[in-house]
């Protein structure tokens, strides 16, 4: 018998007794065969929730540690790709093709670089380079198409950095 079956011949047991249709005896074994049957399905359910927790706590730390792999794995990748990049630098190689790879040296596309005292500058010089938020921030979209057309600007300087492409 289910949970919800029990429960429910419970609750119609308890209506009987209300409405008088039932003698104390058979109210009596009744109950107590209910209650025995309601505490062996919820110790039932109890226990697979426990086994659930189990698995819960298990799922977790399997997550963390899978995680922690992974940024490891990720942070390797990061330091090879670096190396490989500084030794074609070395080497004045900016492309290498192989059967599995292709490894080049390629542009990235310019960004601005900021200088410390450039938001000084701007609040009282060019006020339309920075936007306010909560503090004053560079308009490095707008600085930098100003710098692509040759404008100079106190502080700031078009920098286009290389990266290494693995496809």
């Amino acid at each position: 018998m289910k949970l919800y079956e029990i429960r429910s011949q419970y609750l119609d047991c308890l209506n009987r007794i209300e409405n008088g249709e039932i003698d104390e005896e058979f109210i009596k074994d009744t109950i107590e065969s209910l209650d025995g049957d309601f505490d062996e399905k919820v110790n039932g359910i109890a226990c697979f929730i426990k086994g659930l927790d189990g698995d819960i706590t298990a799922l977790k730390l399997e997550a963390d540690n899978l995680k922690q792999r992974a940024d490891n794995k990720s942070k390797k990748a990061d330091r090879l790709r670096q190396y490989i990049f500084e030794s074609m630098k070395a080497v004045s190689r900016v492309r290498v093709e192989t059967a599995q790879n292709v490894i080049s040296v390629k542009k990235n596309p310019p960004k601005v670089d900021v200088g410390e005292s450039f938001i000084l500058w701007a609040s009282g010089e060019r006020p339309e380079l920075i936007r306010h938020k909560e503090t004053f921030e560079a308009d490095k979209a707008l600085i930098k198409e100003m710098l692509k057309k040759g404008e100079e600007i106190p502080y700031c300087r078009l920098i286009q950095d290389e990266s290494l492409s693995i496809k």
